[in-house]
């Protein structure tokens, strides 16, 4: 970001990438491209797909929004948030990022024009490139929240001989158990939570378009089969090759 960066800020992207980037296999070179605050029109911290001149994406976060620093009550999830969005788009190539940002502008307009806020929520319904986008920030701030939690090494079991891959794996595996559960712990507090056992059922028009059930589907249950790193490697992998929607997700793997 141009200028100096806030201490607060600079500490939670430190630790943001302590925290995702084991999990995620891949980080952008280079420091992350931030804007703060962000003085655009637009009402929600966001990230820009391509930005100019660099060709980079670029974070933009509202100083409004207590869900940047974690105030008022509210937990600091949107630089992890935004930092999976800052992943994402890294990993895709340009042609794409330009594809994805029109198209998210116009769904985005879409709801503007009917009344609507420009918003999206865990388990609203907004579009399939929408809810496929936004699953992956989902992802982050839950893992952070969790992480955030677990942050001594002393309290993950059987964890204190281990060395650090196994610390992420045994980190990761109780993650995704405890969100596939009926009584997860950030539901007890974390505004707005929704566990993913309330959503739609995999395979309908609803949970395509639902980033809860993308972020469940996508990343929970294969997480639960394989391991969530795995899970977050094919994701990235799909989306690098043009797969941006639960359907044409599922057709991939089944063409394996």
């Amino acid at each position: 970001m141009s200028g100096e960066t806030p201490g607060w800020l600079g500490s939670q992207l430190d630790t943001a990438r302590q925290i995702l980037e084991p999990i995620f296999g891949r980080w952008p070179s280079g420091p992350v491209d931030v804007v703060y605050p962000d003085r655009s029109p637009a009402r929600m911290s966001f990230v820009e797909p391509l930005a100019w001149p660099t060709g980079r994406p670029r974070m933009r976060l509202k100083a409004d929004d207590p869900r940047v620093r974690g105030t008022g009550g509210w937990p600091a999830v949107v630089v992890p948030h935004e930092l999976a969005h800052v992943v994402h788009f890294d990993a895709m190539p340009l042609q794409l990022r330009l594809r994805v940002e029109a198209s998210y502008a116009t769904w985005l307009a879409g709801r503007l024009v009917r009344g609507a806020p420009p918003e999206h929520h865990t388990a609203g319904t907004s579009s399939p490139l929408v809810a496929w986008l936004e699953a992956f920030g989902l992802l982050a701030e839950r893992y952070w929240l969790f992480a955030q939690e677990h942050r001594r090494i002393h309290r993950l079991p059987g964890a204190s001989h281990q060395g650090p891959q196994r610390l992420v794996h045994d980190l990761a595996a109780a993650f995704v158990h405890d969100e596939l559960s009926d009584a997860p712990r950030l539901a007890a507090t974390t505004p707005g939570y929704v566990p993913v056992c309330e959503l739609p059922p995999a395979g309908t028009a609803a949970a395509a378009s639902t980033e809860g059930c993308v972020y469940r589907d996508v990343f929970l249950h294969p997480g639960a089969r394989t391991s969530l790193g795995l899970a977050v490697a094919d994701y990235l992998d799909a989306s690098a090759g043009g797969i941006l929607n639960m359907k044409d997700y599922v057709n991939r793997r089944r063409r394996r």
